[in-house]
């Protein structure tokens, strides 16, 4: 489900041959190790992954929002992510960061033609995405009150000890999570 999801994704994106991309997405999905690795590990990465990518797809149905239910299905969508499994929090802050980016994007591409529309737009862009925050955080609580209660009762520097790793530590484990090809296009 995770590698079509992708694909879908992927030919999403694609203006001309949405197939080819679609077929590029799952395959590429289901190459990489991190498709794959967290679940033979037994981490319900993958259903993580998933709601993610769902996220995705409702987000480029139309990127403005101009759908009530987008906002509530991505903010539903983004809080089960983090309910499958607590550092997808990361991937909800970032997705949301980038529904923000591209809302400012789009005002200073239209600002230079009307400045009172673009402000407007901005404005109309800000309270989607503060909405679509508003459906996660609320999302959060109701299907998952258990866990943030867990969660806020942990001490959470004592969870995520890792940026006091060394980096040779740090750098041994990425390769033998991800393998030496990984190492190497990351670094080109």
């Amino acid at each position: 489900a995770y590698a079509v999801l992708i694909g879908v994704v992927f030919a999403r994106l694609a203006r001309q041959q949405q197939r080819a991309a679609f077929w590029t997405g799952a395959f590429a999905a289901v190459l990489l190790p991190y498709a794959w690795i967290p679940t033979l590990r037994g981490y319900p990465d993958t259903g993580g992954a998933i709601a993610i990518a769902l996220a995705t797809l409702v987000y480029l149905t139309d990127p403005r929002l101009r759908r009530w239910w987008q906002i509530v299905a991505i903010g539903v969508f983004l809080a089960l992510a983090i309910i499958f499994r607590r550092p997808f929090g990361y991937a909800a802050t970032s997705f949301l960061a980038t529904m923000a980016l591209m809302a400012l994007i789009r005002f200073i591409t239209s600002y230079k033609n009307d400045h009172k529309t673009a402000w407007r737009g901005l404005a109309a862009d800000s309270l989607r995405v503060g909405l679509t925050l508003l459906f996660a955080v609320l999302a959060l609580l109701i299907l998952g009150y258990p866990f943030v209660t867990r969660v806020l009762s942990q001490n959470i520097l004592a969870l995520y000890r890792s940026y006091e790793t060394s980096l040779v530590t740090l750098f041994d484990y990425y390769r033998s999570y991800y393998g030496w090809a990984a190492i190497f296009v990351a670094i080109a």
